[in-house]
């Protein structure tokens, strides 16, 4: 895949700029909050708590991916507006990443922190991620995606949890009840 044509893709999927916190607003009707650990709890602390979230994160990539499938893995460094040249993550220099696009932090301040999008087409299986996760669960990484364009779904992994879009409605009820255990016990699904 191509910058272009998985910014065309983006678009015609999300509709918005590419930062993960902001597609539960963008497709309310399609989102869904799991935790990675049981009450809710954000930092894993032990060998046996990061077995759990890695658990979870596996379990749920591997209901909304097929196994075998090429993936999107998108992860972001960043860099002051003044130094617009793209840069990786520090922790997440995958080879074959390419850079997609650079967004601004905050879009009414041109000083702001500039975000700098690299992608990777990786084949999924469980485990594939779980160097990225941990980053992820240790609030290394940020704005880590896992698209799957085929299967046309969104998996934002976050320090505590992850955010989904899933395909459709109907798609998320069914992920929502499978893995109601997971879900925040909040009204608001946060």
């Amino acid at each position: 895949m191509t910058s272009a044509a998985l910014t065309e893709y983006w678009h015609e999927c999300y509709g918005i700029e590419p930062r993960a916190d902001d597609l539960r607003k963008a497709c309310p009707d399609r989102w869904l909050r799991i935790h990675t650990l049981p009450e809710s709890k954000r930092y894993p602390e032990t060998s046996a708590e990061y077995s759990v979230v890695f658990h979870r994160h596996n379990e749920m990539l591997s209901e909304l991916l097929t196994t075998g499938s090429q993936v999107i893995l998108i992860t972001t460094g960043w860099s002051f507006a003044e130094n617009s040249a793209p840069v990786q993550d520090d922790g997440l220099r995958h080879p074959g990443a390419w850079h997609w696009t650079t967004i601004r932090v905050d879009m009414d301040d041109p000083q702001s922190t500039l975000w700098h999008l690299y992608a990777r087409e990786i084949v999924w299986q469980p485990g594939v991620f779980d160097e990225t996760l941990r980053r992820v669960a240790d609030y290394k990484s940020w704005n880590v995606m896992v698209i799957g364009v085929e299967q046309r779904v969104v998996y934002h992994p976050y320090d505590g949890g992850a955010d989904i879009i899933a395909r459709d409605e109907r798609h998320r009820d069914a992920l929502k009840t499978r893995f109601r255990d997971w879900l925040s016990l909040l009204p608001s699904g946060l």
